[in-house]
């Protein structure tokens, strides 16, 4: 009887644990509409930057990231529950064949099979993710030296050729 009683206290306490620690993980995800990353942070990985970069930057992420986080909200706005659903299984099933990238979005936008108006939607939040990447490049641009601007150039080199492109 004691040692039935112990098993049941060690499964009721795993169970706490597992519960709590499925707690943590939810807590710590992303609000929606929230980007993972702030695409000025993402630019600039490596980089070491001045004070005055350092509060440029600040100023660059206030301005562009709820941009970003707005034209990502129409993006998923267009698309139906049951196409979002299509879409992260064929992700998941391409990323679980080992695909990356832009492999991975072919999959996915295939499975969405998007209607003439959505697909109108589509290119249009293309359109203005694009005039933003170009703004905010342009702006970042302009606050490197010589030296931290041939550094990101080598990095962008040197990163895999993974960009999702929606068609």
């Amino acid at each position: 009887m004691l040692k039935v009683a112990s098993t049941v206290l060690v499964l009721a306490l795993s169970l706490v644990f597992v519960a709590d620690l499925s707690a943590a993980r939810r807590e710590r995800r992303r609000p929606v509409g929230q980007p993972e990353f702030s695409r000025v942070d993402m630019m600039l990985r490596g980089l070491t930057l001045t004070d005055e970069q350092k509060t440029k930057v600040a100023e660059l992420k206030k301005e562009y990231d709820p941009k970003f986080t707005e034209n990502r909200t129409k993006f998923e706005s267009i698309l139906t529950d049951e196409q979002k659903k299509a879409r992260k299984e064929a992700a998941d099933k391409a990323r679980a064949e080992g695909k990356k990238g832009k492999e991975v979005w072919d999959a996915a936008l295939a499975a969405v099979k998007l209607t003439p108006e959505q697909k109108a939607k589509m290119d249009e939040v293309k359109k203005t993710k694009d005039t933003l990447e170009k703004e905010l490049h342009e702006k970042v641009n302009a606050m490197l030296t010589p030296e931290q601007k041939e550094q990101l150039k080598k990095a962008h080199e040197d990163m895999p050729k993974h960009k999702a492109e929606v068609n």
